[in-house]
């Protein structure tokens, strides 16, 4: 029979007019007295087991059970039973006296600390002890549905019936659970991890959740229980009777014993199982999702299971069929997947760093979007038309890989070697990161490379004809072929950055029936383009500069470079008959000797509205060339001094006393603002020579202006056959640029006069103010027919080399 627990009591008396409790002595285990306080002290607690009518037994704080002993010819109480000793208990009046089992000795307080055993002592009157209690009885908690804050350390309720019981924040510090029914019982979050629990303790839909069960055998149904969140770090659970029912989401089971068991349609979500036991576990339709179940032996049945950013890092998983399931998101990182049977599953972002998938049995259907395989071995597998979109695949092994149709949109593939991979125009490869990697020999023929990034890849030996690099960055790529050069006929690289990029001899123009590739828009500093064929192709807008860009020996022959951004660049010597160079911005820029002649047409070179400011033409010919509205620098013999500059506008003569006086009037700064060109609050004036010659400094050097895109500096001067003051733009340009922190700069580049452009033309070519050169000799005068009407502005940005302009719109 069960002894029922009477509940935790200080057993106290009065002694000398003190009140004094049983007291344990930790050293020699020995029950003396001592003060009573309040609260009573551990040593003070006693659990009490029996019935108050009959039998006694009574545990000290130790955990040890009293029993009777005798020292010499003294009879002491001693703390060190381990078994329940029976006690004759007398009542009276709400006190008790205490007997031992033969009825022979009963104790009384004596002296200071010592509980005094008497031999057939028959009144009890100064041996009565008053119970305060502290926890109460079971029978009473089962009565009240639990209790709250109880201490119940090292209470047995072995073999209790404490069904429905709700046990809130107790202390069951080395407790005995043994054998009790806690059906329905309620212990969430209780320390259960030093409680006696045997293969008998019923379970059964208790509440768990939080509770720390670590390291316990357990046993019987736990049908129904709510484990969630609870602390079963190696728990034995191979006597436990588990079902779909069993509530196990986000336990602690690490380590744990699940060998064996019934885990069909379970939800193991953010439990912790690593280096758990399921060794012929069934988990058909089991959720792991975010589960941990590192170095894990999941060789068994895993049929329909969730895997869901479960982690599986070193599970064993050889010879698997895990056809169809779900490991979106998991961290597989070490698992075997030897043989695995891996057909329409989910590995959508799961991590894979490392693993050899290649004995691997996937097909079409299997899932790899926004995976991480960073170094992962792939060599040989045939994954064509998989989906691998967003996949980081950077140093992994794709050696003899066929990839014919395969989905590598956004996926990163930085440093891969890819020499050996099978693409065809079908792979996709829009917005792929390939920095680094090395193409060689690779035909590209027609693939969409839009939007990639190339950083750095070596294209060397490629075919690329008809490929999409629209807005791709082929910054700093290598693509060298010996003989005739890589082919991109008919690519479309609008858009393209192409800046410190080495295509030295490639093909860009028209051939084999394809037609000339495209690079409207790229941005292509310091690329060098040294023999390459360019003819025909449309360079619209690129941005090509830089210390060392070229084009030395390259045949840009009715290249389109309208609203090309080519200041500072060295053309010197290059073949660009028929080109279009209207609306460019060629500041700065060599021309020496280059041909800009007529082509086999008969078309001449355009530079309509072009900025030709600095730019040296010296040895150039550009006969029958369109300069309609260019902007040309001149060397100006002022009626002081000489100056450079591009004619811009005039304004009334009416203005010359403001100038005179250096008045920046509201009429002064209306002229400008008329004519385009706004002068700042704080531009100044200097007067040059009176009533003739004039500077207006338009450059605020502090930066109270914000940045600026405009000339840094207007010169003036009244002609001696007044009719209206002439405004020239001089320098320096200010324009915006952005440092190698993309941060945006003013920089103030200077500009000489434009170089030879007059011995560059012949009398079949349009000037700035849209009459033939040929009108000189009808007493035109030069100024004349190189004054716009309409001039362009300066540019937003002219680079350096050091600073370069924006991939954006610079023109804008």
């Amino acid at each position: 029979m069960n002894i029922p627990f009477l509940g935790k009591w200080a057993l106290t008396t009065t002694y000398e007019n003190a009140v004094v409790a049983v007291t344990l002595d930790p050293e020699s285990e020995e029950m003396r007295t001592a003060a009573f306080v309040s609260p009573p002290s551990d040593e003070q607690r006693v659990n009490a087991y029996g019935w108050l009518d009959s039998l006694v037994g009574l545990q000290a704080g130790n955990g040890k059970y009293l029993v009777f002993t005798v020292e010499g010819i003294v009879p002491i109480w001693k703390a060190i039973g381990g078994e329940i000793t029976n006690f004759w208990v007398v009542q009276k009046d709400d006190t008790f006296a205490f007997r031992n089992e033969s009825n022979t000795v009963c104790f009384m307080a004596g002296f200071t600390d010592t509980l005094i055993g008497i031999f057939d002592y028959p009144d009890y009157g100064n041996m009565k002890f008053s119970c305060h209690v502290i926890s109460p009885a079971l029978a009473d908690l089962v009565s009240a549905g639990g209790g709250s804050g109880l201490d119940l350390r090292w209470v047995s309720f072995a073999g209790a019936d404490m069904a429905g019981i709700k046990l809130v924040r107790c202390d069951l510090s080395n407790a005995d659970l043994s054998g009790a029914v806690l059906t329905k019982a309620v212990l969430s979050g209780l320390d259960l991890s030093t409680v006696t629990i045997d293969v008998n303790t019923v379970f059964t839909q208790a509440e768990l959740d939080g509770a720390n069960l670590s390291g316990k055998t357990l046993g019987g149904s736990f049908s129904g229980t709510n484990l969630r969140g609870a602390k079963l770090s190696k728990a034995d659970f191979s006597k436990v009777h588990l079902d779909a029912s069993t509530v196990v989401a986000g336990a602690q089971l690490d380590g744990a014993n699940l060998s064996w068991q019934d885990l069909d349609n379970m939800d193991f979500s953010g439990a912790n199982l690593s280096g758990a036991n399921l060794t012929l576990a069934s988990y058909r339709h089991t959720n792991f999702t975010g589960a941990v179940l590192s170095g894990v032996d999941l060789t068994d049945a895993l049929d329909g299971s969730v895997f869901t950013k479960a982690k599986l890092d070193g599970a064993d998983l050889n010879n698997q069929g895990i056809d169809n399931l779900d490991f979106s998101y998991a961290d597989l990182r070490g698992a075997d997947l030897n043989l695995v049977r891996a057909r329409g599953t989910n590995f959508t972002g799961a991590d894979l760093s490392g693993i050899d998938l290649t004995s691997m049995r996937l097909d079409a259907s299997t899932l790899f979007a926004q995976a991480t395989l960073r170094g992962a071995k792939l060599t040989g597998m045939n994954i064509d038309t998989m989906n691998f979109s967003g996949a980081n695949l950077s140093e992994a092994n794709l050696d003899g890989v066929s990839a014919v149709g395969t989905n590598l949109a956004g996926a990163d593939l930085s440093g891969v070697d890819l020499t050996h991979v099978i693409f065809d125009p079908t792979t996709i490869v829009t917005q792929a990161k390939l920095d680094g990697a090395n193409l060689t020999g690779l035909k590209l023929d027609t693939m969409n490379f839009s939007g990639a990034s190339l950083v750095g890849a070596n294209l060397d030996q490629v075919s690329a004809r008809s490929a999409n690099f629209t807005g791709a960055d082929l910054s700093k790529v290598s693509a060298l072929a010996a003989g005739e050069g890589v082919s991109f006929a008919g690519s479309d690289l609008s858009n393209a950055k192409l800046a410190d990029a080495t295509l030295e001899g490639a093909r860009f123009s028209a051939e084999d029936g394809l037609p000339a590739a495209v690079l409207a828009g790229a941005y292509m500093p310091n690329a060098d383009l040294t023999s390459a064929n360019l003819v025909s192709v449309d360079m619209s807008g690129v941005q090509w500069y830089g210390a060392n860009a070229k084009a030395d020996g390259a045949d840009l022959r009715n290249v389109n470079l309208a609203k090309a951004n080519l200041a500072t660049m060295d053309l010197s010597q290059v073949k660009m008959d028929g080109a279009v160079l209207s609306y460019a911005s060629l500041i700065n820029t060599n021309l020496r000797g280059a041909s800009l002649t007529r082509d086999d047409e008969n078309q001449a070179v355009s530079l309509a509205f072009a900025s030709l400011q600095g730019a040296d033409l010296t040895g150039a010919t550009l006969p029958g060339a369109d300069l309609t509205n260019a902007a040309v620098a001149l060397s100006i013999p002022g009626p002081a001094k000489t100056f450079v500059g591009v004619p811009l506008f005039p304004i009334d003569i009416s203005l010359v006393s403001d100038l005179d006086q250096g008045h920046l009037s509201d009429n002064l700064q209306q002229a400008f603002s008329n004519s385009g060109y706004p002068l700042i609050p704080t531009a100044t004036i200097t007067v040059v020579e009176p009533r003739q010659q004039w500077s207006i400094d338009n450059y605020d050097t502090s930066g109270g202006s914000g940045l600026q895109a405009t000339y840094g500096t207007f010169s003036l001067v009244l002609p001696s056959q007044p009719g209206a003051v002439r405004v020239y733009g001089s320098p320096p340009l200010l324009v915006i640029a952005y440092n190698a922190d993309n941060e945006q700069i003013q920089l103030a580049p200077t500009f000489a006069e434009t170089v030879d452009l007059t011995d560059a033309i012949d009398d079949e070519a349009t000037c700035p103010n849209g009459m033939r050169w040929a009108e000189r000799e009808h007493g035109v005068d030069v100024e004349t027919l190189m004054t716009a009407a309409t001039p362009p502005h300066p540019p937003k940005c002219v680079p350096s080399e050091t600073n370069w302009c924006p991939s954006a719109a610079w023109a804008e």
